[in-house]
């Protein structure tokens, strides 16, 4: 790591190298995160950092990503608004072959004990689609551009969210997400049930939208990494707003369970 005069990270290297839990002996996958000038404003705030990140599975490079954020505060030191650049790369010449630029429409607000209330954030995609080489335009283009609102954020005692309202625009479609009910936690505050009914209206190809149903996502274990193995989802469709007809499917992820160990360079 350097530093400023001031004392501020202006670089860092993390490297995080997966360990077998039964012997503590590396398994073979490495992530190597490197921030390169960073740079505050006049009140030491992060105002800009540039960071890349790949990915190795046994030797071999499987991803690489460059983000380059921009942030603005309000006056109590809050993230107001913000820009973010991600570039999406080949794993072993970081050629990049999409982009994904992100950017506040509107400042966010925070309640009194500073947890995000609401956001507006505007995606652009631009490029070919993930595992298409660059020159397969024909099917792989990318020039997608819709609208994220975030709004109506609670939370519990714990601090974990309770509750959102979350518009989705995309073109002519509007989708329309909350939260029904409560969501669940297990004691390490993991999501492990919770109810989102979803309402799309507007249209798309030609056709009118008017469409209301839920989704019962399930989170039934999860691995040392912190990520689910086992999701069931239950989808009610809402016809006429009376009669629910049930749609089961279960998604399963298997991944090894193994731990995480990193340090600084």
């Amino acid at each position: 790591m350097t530093y400023s005069a001031l004392n501020l990270p202006l670089s860092y290297q993390r490297v995080t190298t997966e360990l077998d839990p039964s012997n503590d002996e590396p398994r073979g996958q490495t992530s190597v995160e490197t921030a390169t000038a960073m740079r505050y404003n006049a009140d030491g705030q992060l105002s800009y950092s540039d960071i890349t990140a790949s990915v190795t599975v046994d030797g071999a490079p499987t991803s690489f990503t460059h983000t380059i954020t921009q942030n603005a505060y309000n006056d109590l030191g809050q993230i107001a608004a913000f820009s973010k650049t991600t570039d999406q790369g080949d794993p072993a010449t970081h050629a990049i072959y999409q982009t994904t630029t992100e950017r506040a429409l509107a400042d966010s607000t925070y309640n009194k004990q500073g947890q995000l209330l609401s956001s507006d954030i505007q995606i652009h995609d631009a490029g070919v689609a993930s595992g298409l080489s660059s020159q397969d335009t024909a099917r792989g283009a990318l020039d997608h551009t819709y609208e994220v609102i975030t709004q109506g954020l609670s939370y519990n005692r714990a601090g974990l969210a309770a509750g959102y309202q979350r518009t989705t625009v995309d073109g002519g479609k509007s989708t329309e997400e909350s939260i029904e009910g409560a969501i669940h936690y297990d004691s390490l505050g993991r999501v492990t049930q919770q109810l989102s009914q979803f309402e799309e209206t507007g249209s798309l190809v030609g056709s009118t939208l008017d469409h209301i149903y839920q989704v019962l996502t399930m989170h039934s274990n999860y691995d040392d990494a912190d990520r689910a193995g086992e999701i069931e989802q239950v989808t009610l469709r809402r016809i006429e707003q009376e009669r629910c007809r049930p749609l089961r499917h279960r998604l399963r992820r298997r991944r090894p369970r193994h731990r995480l160990h990193s340090h600084h360079d």
